[in-house]
């Protein structure tokens, strides 16, 4: 049952990543869902598996309580998206104290990897969309040169950035499937 359970919530990690890439969004029922799948967890692991995978399941709920908290506050700052922090404080309750800090670094890490293809990827797009191609295979005398404004010491070509928006939800997942991983390998192990 343990089995199941740990393919089902690696499958709404799925879901999370490919809904977040394609609409930049997380639906509420993947959160509750992964939330729901907790307790028959927890049941499955402590009564019915071996003691050296039971689950600290009161230190988990203090974790992803804590979690939440922080995150909240971040949301509130418009700092990170609710879905993200919806997700992350249910995958913090899969996590628990042994598996929240490899969590978090997996989420960082992909998250960054993340963050530099998309920026690529609009550097690219801009610099395709503005012309700059052309003026590169003409030469560097022919480019359109940035300045600094002597007064400010800013530059003045394009002083205008938008935002990247970026899919974290796939970040999260990643570090989510790290959480199932090991869950899985300790199941299967015994």
């Amino acid at each position: 049952m343990t089995q199941v359970i740990l393919f089902a919530f690696t499958g709404l990690l799925v879901i999370a990543a490919v809904g977040d890439w394609r609409r930049y969004l997380i639906p509420n029922w993947i959160s509750l869902a992964i939330l729901a799948l907790y307790p028959p967890f927890v049941l499955s692991s402590n009564l019915l598996g071996s003691p050296s995978v039971a689950v600290p399941w009161l230190a988990s709920l203090g974790v992803a309580a804590i979690v939440f908290v922080v995150l909240a506050i971040l949301f509130a700052m418009n700092k990170l998206g609710g879905g993200d922090v919806k997700l992350i404080s249910a995958l913090s309750l899969w996590a628990g104290p042994g598996l929240l800090a490899g969590f978090l670094v997996i989420t960082s890490l992909a998250g960054g990897v993340l963050a530099l293809v998309f920026l690529l990827r609009s550097r690219m797009r801009k610099k395709a969309t503005s012309g700059d191609i052309e003026a590169d295979r003409a030469g560097p005398d022919t480019k359109k040169q940035d300045h600094d404004d002597d007064t400010t010491g800013e530059t003045t070509a394009g002083a205008e950035i938008e935002p990247l928006q970026i899919p974290y939800g796939v970040a999260i997942a990643c570090g989510g499937i790290f959480i199932s991983g090991k869950h899985i390998i300790n199941h299967f192990s015994q």
